[in-house]
């Protein structure tokens, strides 16, 4: 496989920022590619040729819309990654935790900022948060901080309890401070996920399935400043029934939307909401709204600009996403949106700019098993695939995402395992272009001579 990156130069009126073009000595007959080219000035119509040997302009010159990526992907840790998790903390610096299946599925953590100017980034020291196996890993940052998050897991090296931990990130030198673990829930817990999020400054609201009756359950605590999880509050229902995968999101502060397979029906996706307060009580659930007729799995939720919601998942092999509006605890859903016809793996998605949502996936069709991302645009709860393009070229498992205001207001970053690189988690940056130029190769040339033509502007080479 050729990987080439080629420097462009521009002027003030026409720029392009970077070519990445990849390509086999086979055609590609078919496939999209994860190199673009790509211009940054939307209004200035250009045209473009290739002149290498086996190189060649996709579409005619059409100029559109999409995703590139601007650098090449970056090992976060070689080992074998499980479960892995992103989240954005702020002022440009993200979270990563994972299981370390290298080292008896223990819990790791590291940070790492990132530049939008020169798309490079800076990782951390990798720290360990729990020491014994673990799974059904979730994470989130907590509401009014930008350096304090916390880790929500079932251990599975002692007694399968719910436990959690919290810490801080040093913003200039990226090192994480861990508070002590706390036991939540003493009594087994299933390992079909948990789910977290922070409703209020200082509390956390974290969602379980008890082994004993199978039901899921919402649990509260505080977290001081200095990472001290304090009793939690009881823990509340929010479904009556067997329930698998939860996801939990904050859509209005002191409110939470938890969606989850109903295992105990036909395995619909369901959502419900529920309060929670600054002194840990989780409210009763609310009415639950059924979403899709199909048993579902892989189930993600976040929540959108105006405090609607999206829930995506696979049923049937095939991804969907929904969008809903909640207004007193009531859900009102669109129309469910299939994006692929072929089968699909472990959706992951996160609010994107306005009016849109990223998701990105495995390909399981793909015979290399690709990963994707999907810009959908949103006019209510009405949502659009707008398009796709691959951020990997093969063995993609498990990728998770996360999104950030960056350079453009649209930039995110992917988190994945390389299953072709003995499973080690990998880190990949996406941004959303206005201008895009498709390019492909068939040959594992060194060098692209691009030539950009600005309208009523003289010819220059790049």
């Amino acid at each position: 496989m050729a990987e080439r990156y080629n420097s462009v130069k521009g002027n003030p009126f026409q720029r392009l920022e970077q070519i990445r073009y990849w390509g086999t000595t086979s055609v590609l007959a078919g496939d999209p590619l994860v190199s673009k080219p790509e211009s940054s000035y939307a209004r200035i119509p250009l045209t473009a040729s290739v002149q290498t040997e086996g190189a060649y302009i996709e579409d005619n010159v059409v100029i559109r819309k999409g995703m590139n990526c601007p650098i090449a992907e970056e090992m976060l840790e070689g080992v074998d990654t499980v479960e892995p998790k992103i989240i954005y903390m702020g002022d440009n610096i993200f979270l990563t935790a994972y299981l370390d299946a290298d080292d008896s599925s223990t819990i790791q953590a590291q940070a790492f900022s990132v530049n939008p100017a020169t798309s490079t980034r800076t990782f951390g020291v990798k720290k360990e948060i729990k020491g014994t196996a673990c799974n059904s890993l979730s994470l989130c940052k907590m509401k009014g901080s930008s350096n304090q998050f916390c880790v929500a897991y079932r251990d599975e090296g002692v007694d399968d309890y719910l436990g959690a931990t919290a810490g801080t990130i040093n913003v200039s030198t990226l090192v994480i401070t861990l508070g002590s673990e706390k036991v939540l829930n003493a009594a087994v817990i299933n390992n079909e996920g948990t789910g977290i999020t922070s409703p209020l400054s200082g509390i956390v609201c974290i969602s379980f399935i008890l082994n004993g009756d199978s039901k899921g359950y919402n649990i509260a605590t505080t977290i001081s400043s200095s990472s001290v999880i304090g009793t939690p509050g009881t823990a509340v229902v929010f479904n009556n029934a067997a329930t698998k995968y939860p996801a939990i999101t904050t859509y209005v502060e002191g409110s939470v939307a938890t969606a989850y397979q109903d295992d105990g029906g036909s395995d619909y996706v369901e959502v419900v909401s529920q309060s929670v307060s600054a002194t840990k009580v989780v409210g009763a659930a609310g009415t639950l709204k059924t979403l899709n007729a199909a048993a579902a799995t892989s189930i993600d939720i976040t929540t959108l600009e105006d405090n609607a919601i999206a829930i995506s998942w696979v049923d049937t092999t095939l991804p969907h996403i929904i969008a809903c509006t909640v207004s007193a605890g009531v859900f009102t859903a669109g129309t469910e949106l299939q994006l692929e016809a072929t089968a699909c793996l472990t959706p992951s998605i996160d609010v994107f700019g306005a009016h849109a949502i990223a998701m990105v996936l495995e390909d399981d069709a793909h015979a290399a098993d690709v990963g994707k991302v999907y810009y959908i645009s949103r006019t209510g709860v009405t949502l659009t695939k707008t398009y796709t393009e691959w951020f990997t070229s093969a063995s993609t498992e498990t990728p998770v995402i996360a999104t950030y205001p960056g350079r453009d207001g649209e930039n995110l970053q992917i988190f994945f395992n390389d299953a072709a690189d003995s499973d080690r988690g990998k880190i990949i940056w996406c941004r959303r272009a206005d201008n895009i130029i498709d390019v492909r190769s068939n040959v594992n040339s060194g060098k692209v001579i691009f030539t950009i033509t600005p309208s009523m502007t003289r010819k220059r080479d790049a």
